[in-house]
């Protein structure tokens, strides 16, 4: 009797749960997939000079941005979205819905775009400054903060100094592109602008399409349908040609460089020299297994010289430029693939390779620069495992690599300016999203934010991986 008592429980206590399972809805699926999303702290920054960091978060009282202490985890609020289209609503400019996308300008301004205004708010007494506009039909912005804007009208290039507006380019060919990304988005290629260190220059792309067949496309958002054609290389046909041109915002005179031929080569990688003298361009050849990493006179536009060259029978994979130490302008590091896996080189200003940084068969997936001091960088690889993604910190003075994060999952890492504090947001197969604070040796200060299983309660399969 006694088991029939314990089996009967048993058997309702676990029907229970089984009806207690939901199942998703087509409508759930469809129409409200983001709720089924892990929820997570908006704008996350670290604010400059001080001892906290922010984030955009919705109360009760409506849309707040608040601020946290490192240490203690003491938290304030900033200011609020009604506070914001206050002032914007004071200076005759449109109110937002949500809390837009800014960036700290100092510790008590933030600064962020506006319709086709750049604007500075100070969010201790509201005020509000707008630093510079552009064209109502500008695209492809790219900033200099607080007065310089490149962007692009149709085809041609424009620089807005101080609300100055100032035409670069004057090409009426619409064959002709200048400003915007050029190789098809290959290449780590995500612009087509590229300001020097001081912003006294400007260097961009100049893209020529003339040779390049078109390509119909239905645009079904006229009435009727209308065909619209668009330039677009097929296997086996020309592809544009390119040209690097550097503009001087003193004399207003462009310099272009002298990249050589054939004219259809791949020129990604464009970087500055921290002086402002130099230009580094990645040469690839249209194959693809020739890499000469370029150094260019920004005053003459002619080669200075290949500094060092990357060749493979397969292909070589140029995806970013030289990174410049800021004290140390006779070095700099270099990623490359070269060697199987995608790992940190060292090297002198003649182009000398001097270490191997990182060695191993992983990859390194993100560069994330420099401490304040110069004397660390951080990267985030998959040296614990490929399904992972975990932070680290290499120190240039022993060439010993740290390991920041710890728990399993793919992390994406904040750093402070200093290297003393992390914000470490990472999810895993049991984790759907979480926040934690760490220290310089990547120890738990404490939880920031951890958020809920937006699928628990529901019928769905196991996730493992095997």
């Amino acid at each position: 009797m006694h088991f029939k008592k314990n089996f009967f429980f048993f058997v309702l206590f676990f029907s229970i749960s089984i009806f207690a399972q939901k199942d998703f809805t087509l409508k759930q699926v469809i129409l409200e997939a983001p709720s089924l999303s892990p929820t997570k702290l908006n704008q996350l920054q670290w604010i400059p000079d001080t001892q906290e960091f922010s984030y955009v978060e919705e109360s009760e009282n409506g849309i707040e941005l608040v601020a946290e202490q490192i240490e203690t985890g003491n938290k304030k609020i900033l200011t609020t979205l009604d506070e914001l289209n206050s002032s914007l609503s004071f200076a005759l400019l449109d109110s937002v819905i949500n809390y837009p996308r800014f960036t700290w300008y100092s510790s008590t301004e933030i600064w962020f775009w506006q319709q086709n205004k750049l604007i500075l708010f100070n969010i201790y007494n509201n005020k509000l400054i707008v630093l510079n506009e552009v064209d109502q039909d500008g695209t492809n912005y790219d900033f200099i903060i607080p007065d310089k804007i490149a962007y692009t009208i149709d085809n041609n290039l424009f620089i807005a100094d101080n609300s100055n507006q100032i035409k670069v380019t004057n090409d009426d060919n619409p064959a002709i592109v200048n400003g915007k990304s050029v190789h098809r988005v290959e290449f780590g290629i995500t612009k087509g602008t590229f300001w020097s260190p001081n912003s006294n220059y400007l260097a961009f792309y100049s893209k020529d399409e003339t040779m390049v067949t078109d390509y119909p496309i239905v645009d079904v958002t006229q009435k009727p349908a209308a065909l619209v054609n668009n330039k677009y290389p097929m296997a086996g046909m020309k592809s544009h040609h390119v040209n690097v041109g550097v503009y001087n915002l003193t004399t207003g005179a462009t310099t272009w460089l002298n990249t050589g031929e054939p004219k259809d080569q791949y020129l990604p990688g464009v970087t500055w020299s921290p002086n402002e003298r130099f230009i580094f361009i990645n040469v690839l050849n249209r194959d693809q297994n020739h890499l000469k990493v370029s150094k260019y006179d920004v005053k003459t536009g002619e080669l200075v010289k290949v500094m060092f060259e990357e060749t493979n029978e397969k292909y070589v994979e140029p995806d970013h430029g030289p990174i410049f130490f800021e004290d140390e302008p006779d070095m700099f590091l270099w990623q490359s693939r070269n060697e199987g896996w995608k790992q940190l080189y060292l090297y002198d200003a003649s182009g000398t390779r001097i270490l191997k940084l990182t060695k191993g068969e992983w990859e390194i997936t993100d560069f994330d620069g420099f401490d304040n001091s110069g004397t660390n960088v951080y990267f985030t690889s998959t040296q614990e495992s490929p399904l992972e993604r975990h932070y680290y910190r290499l120190s240039l003075d022993s060439y010993k690599t740290t390991k920041i994060t710890n728990e399993p999952g793919t992390h994406k890492v904040l750093k402070n300016p200093n290297g003393k504090y992390f914000l470490d947001t990472y999810s895993s197969t049991s984790v759907p999203n979480r926040v934690d604070l760490l220290n310089k040796d990547g120890e738990l200060i404490r939880t920031v934010y951890e958020a809920s299983n937006p699928l628990e309660g529901y019928n769905i399969g196991t996730t493992e991986i095997v």
